[in-house]
Order: structure tokens, then C-alpha cells, then sequence
């Protein structure tokens, strides 16, 4: 778990009127999206535990399947998910405990999700 949310990770610095701090966002690119979802259990708190040692405001990890080009992102606590609503409103929580969102067609974290994210943070 800890390769996973710690491999491919890159954290953004914001500083609006509501909001200060540090977004991690982590991407893992795998041809089996199913293979790694089904251990959002373990990966959850691990994602938590990276937040808390890299003192970041929000840490975001999205699973992208290369093959069928979709994007999954877990959600680790209620800051995650109220971000996820505001960046990506037209997506939906696929799971009773919210902390997995569909992405759908979007994988890239440079086009699609920090742009997103960027957005709803500066619009608070």
C-alpha cells in the first residue's frame, strides 16, 4: 500500500481567501483498476497516514485503468470528498462509505484533475 500512494505522487501548494495548504494528489496506472480497488480498505489508511507525515491539507488518489482509460479516485475523509464534489460535481460516489468517486473518461492528473481541483478550490 505505501508504494502505491507514495510512487507516483505530486503535492500543490494553494493559497486562497478560504483556503491554505498543500494537495497531494497520487496516481497509480495499472491495466487491472479492479485488482487495486478492491483494496480501498488498506489503501485508505495508508492515504491518511501519508497526509498526516507530509502535512498535506488533502491527499487524493486516483486509480487509472491504461487499457479501458478510466479513472477511479479514493477518497480518504470528508475533506477529500467535499474537494472531489466541488472539482468533479457531474461525477458520482460509487460506494456506501464515499470514498471511492468514477471518474469516467478522465486519467490524466495534468489535464484533468489538478485543473479541476484548482478550480474549485479558488472558487472556494
Amino acid at each position: 500500500s505505501h508504494g502505491l500512494v507514495n510512487g507516483d505522487q505530486k503535492s500543490f501548494s494553494f493559497k486562497t481567501e478560504k483556503f491554505e495548504g498543500d494537495v497531494g494528489f497520487a496516481v497509480v496506472e495499472t491495466t487491472d483498476d479492479a485488482v487495486i480497488i478492491d483494496r480501498f480498505g488498506e489503501l485508505l489508511p495508508e492515504i491518511v497516514a501519508c497526509k498526516k507525515e507530509k502535512e498535506l491539507s488533502a491527499l487524493f488518489l486516483a486509480v487509472v485503468n491504461i487499457v479501458s482509460l478510466k479513472g477511479t479516485l479514493l477518497l480518504c475523509g470528508p475533506t477529500e470528498l467535499s474537494l472531489a464534489k466541488a472539482a468533479f460535481s457531474e461525477c458520482n460516489i460509487v460506494n456506501e462509505g464515499s470514498t471511492l468517486m468514477d471518474l469516467g473518461k478522465r486519467v490524466s492528473r495534468k489535464k484533468d484533475y489538478i485543473p479541476a481541483i484548482t478550480q474549485a478550490i479558488k472558487s472556494g
